[in-house]
Parts: C-alpha cells; sequence; structure tokens
C-alpha cells in the first residue's frame, strides 16, 4: 500500500500518501488480492507501472529526481485499463480509484475532495456488479441496493428528534426510573415470628 513516492525513499511524508493506501485497498476490496503485489521495492514499482502505465516526466519530475538519486530507471509499460483489473466495480469506483492512484501526489485528491465523488452519493446504484466471482477464491458478494430516504425527509427528523429526546432524559437526573425497596424489617419479623412459634409448640 506504499505510494511510489515512499518506495522511491521521499523524506517527505504527507496525506497523498495516504489517499494513496486507501486506493490501493479500495480496489482489493473489490478483488480480494492487492493491486501492486510487489516481494520488493523495485518488483512494486514495477508492478503500479503495470497496472498504471510508466509516469510521465513533465507529469512528475519529483518522481523522476527520486528515482535518479537511486540510480533506477522506470520502465516503459503501458497502462492496463482499471475496470479491466476489477470488473465487478462501477464507474464511479473506478474513477474514484483512478484519481487516488495518481503518480504525481499533487494530483490526487485530498479526503475532503474524495468525498465529493459521484461514489459517496447516496442514491448512486450499487457498488458491485450482484453474483459476480471475484478473487482466486471464486467469492461471491451480492450487494442488496438500500434506498436511504433524502437528508430532508421526515423520517431523519423524526429520528433525529427521537435521538435527543432520548439522550436528554438521559441527562436528567430525575428521570432515572426507581428500584424498588427492600424491605429487611419485613425478612426480620417473619423470622422473629417463626422462632417464638417453634419455640412455643417445643415447650408443648
Amino acid at each position: 500500500y506504499r505510494a511510489p513516492e515512499v518506495l522511491l525513499h521521499s523524506t517527505t511524508y504527507n496525506s497523498p500518501i495516504d489517499i494513496w493506501a486507501v486506493g490501493c485497498i479500495m480496489a482489493e476490496l473489490y478483488t480480494f488480492r492487492p493491486l501492486f503485489p510487489g516481494k520488493s521495492e523495485i518488483d512494486e514499482i514495477f508492478k503500479i507501472c503495470a497496472v498504471i502505465g510508466t509516469p510521465d516526466k513533465e507529469d512528475w519530475p519529483d518522481g523522476y529526481q527520486l528515482a535518479a538519486a537511486m540510480n533506477f530507471k522506470f520502465p516503459i509499460l503501458p497502462r492496463t485499463p482499471l475496470k479491466d483489473i476489477i470488473p465487478n466495480a462501477c464507474q464511479e469506483a473506478i474513477v474514484l480509484m483512478e484519481d487516488m492512484l495518481e503518480w504525481n501526489p499533487i494530483k490526487r485528491p485530498t479526503a475532503q475532495q474524495a468525498l465529493r465523488y459521484p461514489y459517496f452519493e447516496v442514491n448512486n446504484a450499487a457498488r458491485v456488479v450482484s453474483g459476480r466471482k471475484m478473487g482466486n477464491a471464486g467469492r461471491e458478494m451480492t450487494i442488496n441496493k438500500v434506498n436511504f430516504p433524502p437528508p430532508g425527509s421526515t423520517f431523519n427528523q423524526d429520528v433525529n428528534r427521537n435521538i435527543m429526546e432520548s439522550r436528554a432524559k438521559e441527562k436528567m437526573p430525575g428521570i432515572q426510573p426507581s428500584l424498588p425497596l427492600l424491605n429487611h424489617n419485613r425478612k426480620r419479623e417473619s423470622v422473629q415470628s417463626w422462632e417464638e412459634e417453634d419455640f412455643i409448640n417445643s415447650l408443648g
């Protein structure tokens, strides 16, 4: 899940590195296998090039500087469409993953920007093609579309009101349910009466 700049020994750690990792994890959630299963740092870069293609020097000059410092040359490989690798992902998911897996970290969306993508719209279609086999194990996943009410609906307002009322009651000291008090005197009286009766009977 390491970003290309990390594999090229960049000394700068920032949020685009995490966005790259999210893109890798998102792809793995669809396929149940790593998107870039590299065995070493160099092999990992080769795996990345095999999927998103060789980076353009003009597009990512900082990356080429990092590679030159390591005496590394990017392999010349064409881009493989992500849709061919993850056929069960919807187009909205493909667009989001492609943007999160940009070579140049500056071009990756921030977390806030990523949440505005159509993939996260509530009324969007199912994220996975129903019943299609995924991964080497031949697992299947079926996603049932859930129709959520719109944000301004009365359903949400009623739910929010009920939640607020229940929380308010929990915070009010006088609303706590009262437990029945134990009558210790009653137990003591019953024991005492039994002892007196038993004593009288023993006297005949």
